[in-house]
């Protein structure tokens, strides 16, 4: 299986398929709020030139993307098979992805889908458990290349085969105009945020070197899985939120039924799933990945980092919707380049310190938890006018972190002081998981309603369910 030397030259290169995202040219998010925008509006014409055009100029780029990268390896050759083998991979994974994201985009934009996406990723994740470990066992760090191309490419044919997005070659430069005066302050965005994003990984492997990138990059994992769940969810808002402005003339007080609710669930959810990771994930590590245990003290760090950016997912949309009809998109730009300068210089400063990984993940969560506060701050001054509710709403969305935060504090500190068996060690973690996740289901209930909310869903499910088991008990 994969050392962290080699699982950390993986992830450096996997810094090339985070910037490959700048070939939609920000296109993607103004496709995302315009697209359901005209929609409101009733204007189909519009609607279809829009996708037309933003699908065109996506591609082009992202072709235009990989032959640079092609003709780099080519007139720069890698010193090494495995950088060469990496190269290859990245650029297959690029052209597959950027298309998947755009087909993506489509089905939840345009038609309003949810269902299918998870699907995909159930289904991505089943050929990445099939495709991947067999092949990394057998291949180290060659077949994971390999293999994650090979699912990439099996996810693209399906969405191929199956997505109702039709090309009608009406690519228009009027409307390309339009989407870029848009467009172009969220360019600017994405750049950033690509850059915040992956600033600690190319801190890492420039400094610090590849076997710490491996152990960095390893215990991110859990975090990360747990913004993935949470940010699919708040996709599902973004069309709703976009049609609600459409019909309301851009009102910011029509959208404060997406920001408190969805924000609560948020927060409840993050701090939920981080007791969970923070118990689970270092047992597993322990358990089957004994030589990644350095990066466990960088991982406890790391992770609350995403609290601050679970809370925002549906604050972030609604400022966009709010700011853009003002002109006032700069903002965002203005707070991200502080949290950029925020992380890059604690980033230095630790790394100073000798503080190593640990340092920089420190370095990481202080920048989240800046970017997450004033973005859900600046989000309020807009949505809600009154002091009183404001505070209230603060109070509420951050109680869980502060409790979470307090009892995983007292845990981490028995676990260090306190020597027992493995075995009791693990009955007393599944224990103190329970006793630590308990409140906060019962809070999270009390405070949103979810099980009121996700019932339908559930019961939807359930007679599609049955509603198969007829039809295949019929024929």
């Amino acid at each position: 299986m994969l050392n962290p030397e080699l699982y950390g030259i993986w992830i450096g290169l996997n810094i090339l398929l985070a910037y490959s995202g700048f070939a939609n040219l920000g296109l993607e998010y103004v496709f995302a709020i315009r697209y359901p925008y005209y929609q409101g509006k009733h204007d189909q014409e519009k609607c279809s030139s829009i996708a037309d055009t933003v699908y065109f100029v996506w591609t082009l780029a992202t072709a235009l993307l990989i032959l640079g990268l092609t003709a780099y390896f080519i007139f720069f050759p890698p010193a090494s098979n495995l950088l060469l083998w990496g190269l290859i991979s990245i650029g297959i994974i690029i052209f597959f992805e950027q298309q998947n994201t755009f087909f993506n985009r489509w089905i939840t934009a345009g038609e309003k889908n949810f269902s299918f996406p998870s699907y995909i990723s159930i289904l991505r994740n089943t050929c990445s458990f099939v495709i991947i470990v067999p092949l990394v066992f057998y291949f180290s760090t060659e077949g994971l290349m390999v293999g994650s191309a090979i699912v990439s490419s099996i996810v693209f044919f399906i969405w191929i085969s199956t997505t109702s997005f039709k090309f009608g070659w009406t690519p228009s430069f009027s409307t390309l105009k339009e989407m870029m005066i848009i467009g172009a302050p969220n360019f600017l965005i994405s750049i950033v945020n690509t850059l915040v994003k992956s600033m600690d990984r190319l801190l890492i492997v420039m400094f610090l070197g590849a076997v710490s990138l491996g152990y960095y990059s390893i215990v991110a994992m859990g975090g990360g899985f747990l913004y993935m769940l949470l940010a699919q969810a708040g996709g599902v808002l973004v069309p709703h939120m976009v049609e609600e402005a459409g019909k309301n003339d851009d009102s910011s007080q029509s959208l404060e039924k997406y920001l408190i609710r969805p924000t609560l669930i948020f927060s409840y959810a993050s701090a939920i799933f981080l007791v969970f990771v923070c118990f689970f994930i270092p047992l597993a590590i322990n358990l089957i990945l004994p030589q990644y245990i350095p990066g466990l003290d960088a991982f406890y760090v790391f992770l609350p980092g995403f609290f601050f950016l679970s809370i925002i997912l549906s604050a972030n949309n609604i400022l966009y919707l709010v700011l853009i009809p003002r002109g006032k998109q700069r903002y965002i730009l203005y707070l991200q380049l502080v949290s950029a300068v925020i992380q890059i210089g604690l980033s230095f400063l630790f790394i100073h310190f000798k503080w190593d990984i640990i340092g920089v993940a420190l370095a990481t969560t202080l920048a989240s938890a800046f970017w997450g506060s004033s973005i859900l701050a600046l989000t309020v001054k807009y949505i809600i006018s009154e002091w009183s509710r404001r505070i209230k709403f603060f109070r509420d969305v951050f109680r869980p972190f502060i409790y979470v935060l307090a009892c995983m504090s007292v845990i981490y500190f028995l676990h260090k002081n306190i020597a027992v068996s493995s075995l009791v060690q693990t009955t007393i973690d599944l224990f103190l998981f329970a006793f630590t996740v308990s409140p906060l289901m019962y809070a999270m209930e009390k405070n949103t309603q979810i099980i009121s909310l996700i019932a339908p869903i559930l019961a939807s499910f359930k007679m599609l369910f049955n509603n198969k088991r007829y039809e295949s008990h019929a024929g």
